[in-house]
């Protein structure tokens, strides 16, 4: 029996090159699905040429004006949000068709349920004509990947565009849950006879915010202030009343020079996203106080608005806590009916989602659980089924 090759990388969009390589390895050409436990969805619409998820190593120019030409996997790199996107380029264009994703309780970036949805390619016509483009190759290099599911997750990003606005669209299963004794049982029973790939981030048993992080630092009572003003918060979907036009309308407020520019107005637009004036005067004036107290906050807040609500559970660096994230994840693996063609393992400690002081603990107790289901035993030798492959750190890129 073969061996199952079990991949540690630091960067969760190095994951990709790996899966690539097992789908071509082991010939998973049909449809196959994603068990992925994560603090983070990792779903995001990666904003680069469509057809570089159909070609992953082939260089593309990002743009008429690019200097040089990059594959998918150095423009995810290259992305500031590379290791939110990874996922997204594997159901436009390795058939990826399922994802379970298995979220901690503290993640809260999209709703609990089944989330059917299309992943395409958005050229900017506002419909799609039969007959133009029958394959990634008659793709424009212009063309970027969008999605038609109209939630907050992806609206925040600009990536929502109508269902016939897709070209080369496919449908998306998607499973958000949260585990528990009767979630394990619904995943058996979910369990089908078709190829699928394991995926664990390490921050799904304990993460902080980064940026959330920072202001603390400084000041946590400025943190929880800002906090407090985020979610307070209300915007749709038109111009004036979208996510951008509260970001760039709070960021002009908050770097005003002095309190009085908050009846200026710029503050007036802000108001609208609240539910009456006199509260966005209580909760701006509340941060803006804090920013004339310490203006090295000010960059920090400003860095952390696109950011805020990502998840933070100071109590999840608590090894009780941990050990039983680790119990109920072991239980929902051994639940499936069969073994996956790849494991990827993500430490996302450099980018500080999983704490330092807890990354190797993990890290080690994760592969430890992986021989008990795979083995049969976590100290085994000649009888042993998993390969450990590490592409981090000093063993980065020496893999493949």
């Amino acid at each position: 029996m073969s061996l199952i090759d079990v991949v540690v990388v630091e960067s969760h969009q190095h994951a990709l090159e790996h899966v690539h390589s097992a789908i071509r390895k082991g010939k998973h050409f049909e449809p196959w699905s994603m068990l992925h436990f994560d603090a983070h969805p990792d779903l995001a619409c990666p904003r680069l040429p469509a057809i570089a998820c159909f070609l992953p190593r082939r260089p593309i120019a990002c743009s008429p004006l690019a200097a040089e030409e990059k594959n998918l996997y150095e423009l995810l790199d290259l992305s500031s949000s590379g290791i939110a996107e990874w996922i997204t380029p594997l159901v436009l264009g390795a058939n990826l068709q399922v994802i379970e994703w298995i979220k901690p309780n503290f993640s809260m970036q999209l709703p609990i349920g089944f989330h059917r949805y299309r992943i395409g390619a958005y050229d900017g016509s506002t419909t799609v004509s039969s007959g133009e483009i029958n394959s990634f190759l008659d793709l424009s290099p212009a063309a970027e990947v969008k999605t038609d599911l109209s939630l907050p997750y992806y609206l925040d990003d600009d990536s929502v565009v109508r269902s016939e606005q897709l070209l080369l669209a496919q449908t998306l299963d998607l499973h958000v849950t949260e585990l528990s004794s009767a979630a394990t049982s619904v995943l058996a029973s979910r369990s089908s006879g078709r190829s699928w790939a394991l995926d664990i981030c390490l921050d799904y048993f304990s993460c902080l915010n980064p940026f959330l992080i920072d202001i603390d630092k400084v000041d946590p009572a400025a943190t929880h202030s800002f906090v407090n003003l985020m979610k307070e918060a209300k915007y749709g979907t038109e111009p004036e009343k979208n996510l951008r036009c509260f970001r760039e309308t709070l960021e002009v407020v908050l770097s005003a020079a002095t309190e009085c520019a908050i009846v200026s107005g710029p503050f007036e637009k802000l108001s609208h996203f609240y539910e009456t004036r006199e509260k966005t005067t209580e909760l701006v004036g509340n941060l803006k106080r804090y920013i004339g107290i310490n203006p090295s906050l000010l960059p920090l807040i400003l860095k952390a608005i696109p950011n805020w609500n990502m998840p933070h559970a100071v109590f999840s660096v608590d090894r009780g806590h941990i050990r039983e994230s680790l119990q109920l994840v072991e239980k929902a693996i051994q639940s499936q009916n069969s073994v996956p063609f790849v494991v990827t393992i993500c430490r996302s400690t450099d980018d500080e989602f999983t704490p330092a002081s807890v990354v190797e603990f993990l890290q080690e107790q994760v592969i430890m659980l992986l021989h008990r289901i795979f083995c049969g035993t976590e100290r085994c030798d000649r009888s042993c089924r998993i390969r450990i492959v590490k592409d981090y750190g000093q063993w980065e890129g020496s893999s493949l």
